[in-house]
């Protein structure tokens, strides 16, 4: 309009025509003319980008960036982001005219698995996820633990606020993912793209969402001659009775189907098979598990494969294939309760978390020199007088809930009672048992190790652990035998003259000594009080160190060295010497625990001989996280040891040929932000950043009273805020009606009431609002009281 205006006027002044007056001269036709054709222009522009919306998304974002182009001048408008590792931090690309970094965590994937599976060929195809009426349906066995994983990851499955979400800052709409999610189901369902309504064009394989994962560290898609897909089918052949049920509608895939070979054993223990296979395709979801455990195991990796778009009830689900089996029979995390106690509920959070990344070891830490938290009914002064209060102690019902808790989600319990050192809390009440240290001769008040001369020293340990077996059911236990300062055995006149006696030369013959008399009193409580017949023990590194006889079932923990000796002559050995969580000072120190191996220092050249490879590495066990808590407390421990102790289980689960930090660290990111979103409390890994969507409305990740823990930790006298503030609203309400009763009189009163019957427009709109304020309030009193993750601690 402006140029035809322009035009106009200079038409006027400078035209051959213009000797022509301008009452005789035609403008408001030719005007006129020109304001119907930039109308119809108008319109056909309105028209072509209607036009132009309905087309694939990457010819309207070309249409978009070319009016763009019409309106900036400037070739780049926004900055770049794209990610960068240099000397192990993660910052933004920038050029050499900026020295100083700006950091910046890689952007989580969606979708992506943490352990790494040990076969993964994942597609660009995606479906949609029925999560309204998704369902559960095994075939084979199934028990009381299947039950309950089943009633967790429905829990999960069933809402978003538990899965990953989409990358918001992608160029994919929420509408462009459906779009490509129902034209993949129906390609798959033998419908023509034709068929489907004219806004359900594919989106181009780059612009799929699988883009944005690191898809080209994905497997090959397996052909059916390959025999892991050939057993998989035979597998899912042979059971064929959940097939009749249809696991795909209209509204996307909406069951998995579990197939379960054989239950195994109702307990978990170091020779369980967790390992499963997975399918997803176009009509169906199918797991195929040797035990119920692996079954557990599959249910973590499916909840982890299905994505969100955020603040959204949509999700997707890519074409994957998963075949799948852990490094390590032995995966663990050790937690230091003694130092500081740590509550019930942040212990089963931890289990939760285990869990979520298929740990399958909890090595608890119950005493050491500062508290003795256990409290034993055989001999209660222990930790009357021990521990640090008298409500912070572990009951025997609470080992048995927490034992439980565990045993439902594929997770053995190992307790550890350090001996003979660490053994000053035993003093408060029974000092009789534990060595007294002489100075010169003269008695100090200060204590050291168990005193193994006394034979009170084994009727007290005697039955103790009597009692420990019975509530700690598990196959092994951990016996300490750490940092033992003998000192006070060499200093003590007593104890000097028991070892002349029985002909003992030193303080670690005597120590020898020990150990054999507490192994015999173990092994026969166990053949009397066990399950099984006999018991495994674990102990530290300085067991072996110091030569101590070890049974052949006695399984090192190494913590000093990063050399498996004790491997190479024949024990049994646990890793944890790289994985000391409270060692960690920088954000970016997971690297390092994610590149550590408990086979990587094993012997070259000159010992290989001595030692062959394929003879030994089979003793390793696996490794544990270590979480000491002389530092930490119930407030803190938890970020402490997450996302971090993630890194680790993806080394004792996955393969050793996946070491790529770039590729991990994504992933990482992902579990960290799906970690949260599940209730459990995470620290920062690899510098800023956000998750695309927050942990969900109404959850307490402090006090645990929503996803983390047990019902029955759950306050019975629990008030949510939301009904305080209403009960709050009511009371004023009627201390109002009751001051108005007071200053209006009786009759004024009663006749404002009688309006009520006879009300205005406006008091109607009131009353209105302040009803749905009040359902408001209710519907979200519901929804944060939703416990969707809680399961029974029995």
């Amino acid at each position: 309009r402006v140029y035809f205006f322009a035009v106009e006027e200079d038409f006027q002044n400078e035209c051959p025509c213009c000797v022509m007056s301008s009452a005789n001269f035609p403008w408001p036709i030719i005007g006129t003319f020109f304001r119907v054709y930039f109308f119809a222009v108008n319109v056909l522009a309105v028209a072509d980008y209607r036009d132009a919306s309905l087309q694939r998304p990457t010819e309207q974002t070309s249409f978009h960036r070319t009016v763009r182009s019409n309106v900036f001048t400037e070739p780049l408008n926004e900055p770049v982001d794209d990610i960068q590792l240099v000397n192990d931090a993660w910052s933004l690309k920038d050029t050499y005219l900026n020295n100083i970094p700006i950091p910046h965590a890689p952007f989580p994937t969606f979708g992506a698995v943490i352990p790494r599976p040990a076969y993964w060929a994942s597609s660009r195809i995606f479906y949609p996820v029925n999560l309204k009426d998704f369902q559960f349906i095994v075939d084979g066995p199934s028990n009381y633990i299947m039950q309950q994983a089943i009633k967790r990851y429905r829990g999960i499955i069933c809402s978003c606020n538990g899965l990953s979400s989409f990358l918001s800052r992608s160029s994919l709409m929420r509408e462009d993912l459906s779009r490509m999610a129902s034209i993949n189901w129906m390609r798959e369902h033998g419908r023509t793209e034709e068929s489907a309504p004219p806004n359900s064009t594919p989106l181009p394989s780059s612009s799929s969402p699988s883009a944005f994962k690191t898809s080209e560290t994905f497997e090959p898609w397996p052909t059916a001659k390959e025999p892991r897909i050939a057993l998989f089918f035979k597998a899912v052949a042979s059971q064929r009775n959940s097939r009749k049920l249809k696991c795909s509608s209209s509204l996307g895939l909406d069951c998995v189907r579990i197939h379960i070979q054989q239950a195994g054993a109702s307990w978990p223990s170091l020779v369980m098979n967790e390992s499963y296979s997975l399918m997803v395709s176009h009509d169906s979801i199918e797991v195929v598990a040797v035990e119920i455990w692996g079954a557990l195991r599959a249910l973590e990796t499916l909840s982890q494969l299905i994505w969100c778009y955020p603040n959204s009830e949509m999700a997707f689900i890519n074409r994957t294939f998963i075949d799948d089996r852990p490094r390590f029979p032995h995966r663990g995390i050790m937690l230091d309760t003694s130092r500081h106690y740590l509550s019930k509920r942040v212990i089963m959070a931890n289990l939760e978390a285990m869990e979520y990344n298929k740990l399958n070891v909890f090595h608890w830490h119950l005493s050491d020199d500062q508290s003795f938290p256990f409290q034993s009914q055989v001999f209660p002064e222990l930790s009357q007088k021990a521990a640090f209060r008298q409500d912070l102690v572990y009951t025997l019902e609470d080992a048995r809930q927490i034992v439980e808790f565990a045993r439902v989600r594929g997770i053995r319990v190992i307790p550890e009672f350090d001996l003979p050192g660490h053994a000053r809390s035993w003093a408060y009440s029974h000092p009789e048992i534990v060595a007294r240290c002489y100075h010169n001769g003269i008695l100090t008040p200060f204590f050291g190790p168990l005193d193994p001369t006394r034979q009170e020293t084994y009727k007290i340990l005697q039955g103790f652990f009597t009692e420990v077996v019975q509530v700690f059911p598990d196959l092994y236990i951990h016996l300490g035998f750490d940092e033992i300062e003998m000192g006070c055995w060499d200093s003590n006149p007593r104890i000097q003259d028991y070892m002349r006696a029985k002909n003992i030369n030193s303080s670690l013959s005597l120590l020898k000594h020990f150990h054999v008399r507490l192994q015999n009193i173990l092994q026969d409580i166990a053949r009397r009080t066990s399950r099984d017949s006999r018991r495994h023990f674990i102990v530290w590194q300085e067991a072996y160190d110091n030569g101590l006889k070890l049974d052949e079932r006695t399984t090192v923990q190494l913590w000093k060295s990063r050399y498996p000796a004790p491997a190479m002559v024949g024990f049994k050995m646990i890793f944890s010497t790289c994985w000391y969580l409270d060692h960690v000072a920088r954000a970016s120190d997971w690297m390092n625990l994610y590149l550590c191996d408990p086979l990587m220092y094993f012997p070259f050249e000159d010992q290989t001989d001595k030692f062959p490879i394929g003879d030994w590495t089979s003793n390793i066990l696996g490794g544990e996280a270590c979480m000491w808590a002389e530092y930490q407390s119930d407030e803190t421990i938890l970020q402490k040891i997450w996302p971090i102790s993630s890194a680790v289980a993806e080394r004792l689960w996955s393969p050793v040929i996946f070491r790529s930090i770039s590729e991990v660290t994504p992933r990482l990111e992902e579990q960290r932000c799906r970690l949260s979103r599940r209730g459990i409390p995470v620290s920062v890994l690899s510098g800023p950043g956000a998750c695309p969507n927050g942990p969900p409305r109404g959850l307490d990740a402090m006090s645990f009273s929503g996803p983390c823990c047990s019902t029955s930790d759950v306050p019975k006298f629990y008030i949510h805020p939301t009904f305080v503030r209403i009960i709050f609203i009511c009371l004023i309400f009627l201390f109002g009606c009751l001051v108005g009763r007071l200053f209006v009189g009786k009759d004024t009163f009663v006749r404002l009431f009688t309006r009520l019957h006879r009300p205005s427009w406006l008091l109607r709109i009131c009353l209105l609002l302040l009803l749905f304020l009040i359902i408001s309030a209710s519907f979200s009193l519901f929804d944060s009281q939703q416990s969707f993750y809680c399961s029974p601690s029995t």
